[in-house]
């Protein structure tokens, strides 16, 4: 079986972009709770209360909600990646990336430019990347890579049978 190696570097690009968004997901939520000034406030509530409390006041916890959403979403990217063709799949990391500039457009602070509004907005821009637009278009990269290779694959295989008969 010949398989075009191109189809090999859009899934290895695909899961290195995927990485990389996890590992710096990994750091952010790790630099959240590593810094969480409300580690000790929820320890003497109830079971409900506390989850409650944990989900409210945590940092790290509401970053963790964000990231399976955000792997969630890459999962769907995956499958439409690898069973659906390009142009239609297309939409959901399309959809994710304008999503998220559109958020980011929205909550952008009116005031006049400052180092501070520059810092925290190139720090949100790295968590939508991160969070979303990274795994889900990780994700569908070496969804559509696993497309091609099975489409070549099976191409070869009906080529080889019909060499055959």
């Amino acid at each position: 079986m010949l398989l075009d190696p191109k189809t090999r570097y859009s899934r290895v690009a695909g899961a290195g972009i995927a990485i990389v968004a996890a590992i710096v997901q990994a750091l952010l939520i790790g630099a959240f709770w590593w810094r969480d000034p409300n580690s000790a406030s929820c320890d003497d509530l109830p079971w409900g209360d506390h989850i409650y409390c944990l989900a409210r006041t945590h940092t790290y916890i509401q970053a963790g909600v964000v990231a399976v959403t955000g792997w969630c979403l890459a999962t769907i990217g995956f499958l439409l990646g690898r069973f659906v063709t390009p142009y239609i799949s297309g939409i959901v990391p399309g959809g994710v990336l304008a999503s998220s500039m559109w958020v980011l457009v929205k909550f952008w602070p009116p005031s006049p430019m400052t180092t501070h509004n520059i810092v925290s907005a190139a720090g949100a821009i790295v968590a939508m990347a991160s969070f979303y637009s990274g795994p889900v278009a990780g994700a569908w990269l070496a969804g559509y890579g696993a497309r091609k290779r099975r489409r070549l694959r099976s191409n070869d295989l009906k080529a080889a049978a019909q060499a055959f008969d």
